[in-house]
């Protein structure tokens, strides 16, 4: 961490550690006061886990929810301990919704824990001894940007799931391309001819 109060700065973003926004929670609502924080395993097989987080109020109702999908393989840290990694995901998701306090300088709902976890696995090289995900990640992203027509980003849409990349990497990749689709489609809307 680049600083002791559990805010690192990750790319130029400030990013909170689970962490501090458990501190935080807790400083807030002590346990006594009935405030909960829940982890649920939702699907767990040997190659992935999906972890769901619930931040409950004192008269039982959920007042956030976050979740967490990671795999056994997605970086080097993962091989032992997925599914710590994605429960800890699903609480840092849970309570960056709750309040944006939890969030960090910057107000990001992903914590300095989930970037640098994502960081690391897409330095690892894909399936089957192919290029590093890293180079994998940046040529999509390329092809996204330098799309000319709708049709060509919902092709590259529909792909992203293909891809060896981890949830997070093809997350962004995703809310990349919807967007551009949509800039794309209207265009092509708006020509007379």
């Amino acid at each position: 961490m680049s600083r002791s109060d559990g805010i690192v700065r990750i790319h130029g973003k400030s990013y909170s550690t689970v962490a501090r926004r458990v501190a935080l929670f807790r400083k807030r609502f002590p346990a006594e006061s009935g405030w909960s924080i829940t982890t649920v395993c939702e699907k767990f097989d040997d190659d992935a886990v999906t972890m769901r987080c619930n931040i409950t109020n004192p008269d039982g109702k959920v007042i956030a929810t976050g979740w967490a999908r990671d795999g056994r393989t997605d970086s080097n840290r993962h091989k032992t301990s997925w599914v710590e990694i994605a429960e800890t995901s699903a609480v840092g998701r849970a309570l960056a919704f709750l309040d944006e306090e939890f969030m960090g300088d910057d107000l990001q709902i992903a914590s300095a824990d989930e970037v640098r976890n994502a960081i690391e696995g897409e330095a690892q090289p894909a399936a089957g001894g192919g290029q590093p995900k890293e180079a994998v990640f940046e040529d999509y992203m390329k092809k996204i940007m330098e799309a000319t027509k709708a049709d060509e980003l919902r092709d590259l849409g529909t792909g992203i799931d293909k891809l060896p990349l981890t949830p997070t990497a093809k997350q962004a990749l995703h809310a990349k391309c919807g967007p551009r689709y949509q800039e794309l489609k209207k265009l092509e809307q708006d020509v007379p001819f």
